[in-house]
């Protein structure tokens, strides 16, 4: 099947910008692009007329919890938390043991996430018993529409620390059990290893304060490399963060408060900034009103006077940097907002957007070490693409809602806007 892709602005994600241009899409594969890409061809099976029209790279969310939280623009799907279950409740609660509610809400969320242009995500963690593999498979073999998906099958955390309670977490203490929890996560088939190298930003409680040691993530960094697989590291303050470099982690997921000694040893090392301030903002100004606590609010407003100075110096001493939203936070990083990530390095760290979008696509590629078949618009790369009403090189929210996109294409197959069920 060959798709006539036909006139739109074309952003590359590799800084350029194309207008008025044709994208010939072959199968799952883009086939050429230009204003002459029919000559010599056979007539196309599909056109579709995208004048007027943006055409970027799918999306690419480096840190989402999809099992997790809420979508945009709805309530929780489940029982708010805190509330007291009937004890009809309570006994599907204690059937469900956490799994099934898990992967039928990493279900709808992905498809959530899909239609809002979001066609590769990697899970951070926090799934009960792998729930994020289980929708990974899903979609793979189309049980269920969603993004291409990097699970974690869990995350591995000092005991006691932070996300222990999360159920996905496992706790562990000393190298050997971090070696072995890091062989069951594999084994379960995670892409990546989430290691919690520090508490939580944000909260009132030791801002980003060091858990797990050097040598128990040393230990989980060496089993996922010799598998091949990459290992994050939730990191916020300083010393968690130099940690979780000297144990060999492939990306520092948050990062807020890092100084030039670790900004300096990422870009030397090439280890990888994934920025998250949407939650930091959202937790700043609306935690209140969602009924968090009062200290959850102030340390992150204290935070969010360090972190944009942080994504700008680590943009300029040339550490790499990718976007990840932490979609998944009970109503304040709801699934299917994940471009708020784009509005917010544009307003606060002050980047364009067009940078912002190459942060979002062949950036997050290349920090999944997936950039040789996805994140740019090239011959030869994978089509997943996506089309939006305007220009976001004016004016990046038209990617978040309440917009949509015009065209959703994963792996060249229209998905119909707002509509991502089906195989994909």
């Amino acid at each position: 099947m060959t798709t006539l892709l036909r006139g739109a602005g074309v952003i590359d994600g590799l800084g350029g910008f194309h207008p008025a241009t044709d994208v010939l899409v072959d199968g799952d594969r883009i086939a050429a692009l230009g204003p002459a890409v029919r000559s010599g061809r056979p007539q196309p099976d599909r056109t579709i007329d995208l004048t007027g029209s943006t055409l970027l790279p799918g999306l690419i969310d480096c840190h989402v919890h999809l099992c997790k939280g809420n979508a945009a623009g709805e309530a929780n799907r489940w029982r708010e938390p805190g509330a007291v279950p009937t004890e009809r409740e309570a006994g599907t609660d204690a059937a469900m043991a956490g799994v099934a509610r898990d992967v039928l809400a990493g279900a709808y969320f992905a498809r959530r996430t899909l239609a809002a242009g979001y066609i590769t995500v990697r899970d951070m963690g926090g799934a009960v018993q792998a729930g994020d593999v289980a929708v990974r498979e899903a979609v793979r073999v189309g049980f269920t529409g969603g993004p291409r998906i990097l699970a974690s099958a869990g995350g591995i955390v000092m005991s006691g620390g932070h996300g222990w309670e999360m159920g996905g977490f496992v706790e562990v203490d000393g190298p050997d059990a971090a070696r072995r929890a890091a062989r069951m996560q594999l084994k379960a088939g995670a892409d990546v290893l989430k290691l919690m190298a520090g508490r939580a930003g944000g909260t009132a409680t030791a801002q980003g304060g060091p858990e797990l040691t050097v040598e128990e993530m040393r230990a989980a960094c060496d089993e996922a490399h010799h598998q091949e697989r990459r290992v994050a590291a939730h990191a916020v303050a300083p010393q968690a963060i130099l940690n979780a470099i000297e144990a060999g982690v492939d990306t520092i997921e948050h990062g807020c408060l890092a100084d030039d000694r670790c900004l300096d040893l990422m870009a030397e090392r090439g280890i990888y900034l994934i920025c998250t301030l949407f939650p930091y903002v959202a937790q700043a100004e609306i935690s209140r009103q969602a009924g968090y606590s009062a200290d959850v609010a102030e340390p992150s407003r204290r935070l969010m006077e360090r972190y944009p100075q942080v994504v700008r110096d680590a943009l300029d001493r040339g550490a790499p940097v990718a976007l990840g939203s932490d979609c998944g936070v009970r109503d304040l990083t709801p699934h299917g907002d994940n471009a708020a990530e784009l509005e917010m390095v544009v307003r606060y760290a002050g980047v364009t957007p067009m940078r912002a979008i190459e942060l979002a696509t062949s950036c997050g590629a290349r920090a999944l070490g997936l950039d040789a078949i996805i994140g740019s618009i090239e011959p030869g790369k994978c089509a997943d693409l996506i089309a939006v009403a305007g220009d976001p090189r004016d004016d990046v929210t038209l990617l978040r809602p309440p917009n949509a996109p015009a065209l959703v294409m994963r792996s060249g197959r229209p998905i119909a806007a707002g509509d991502a069920a089906g195989p994909t």
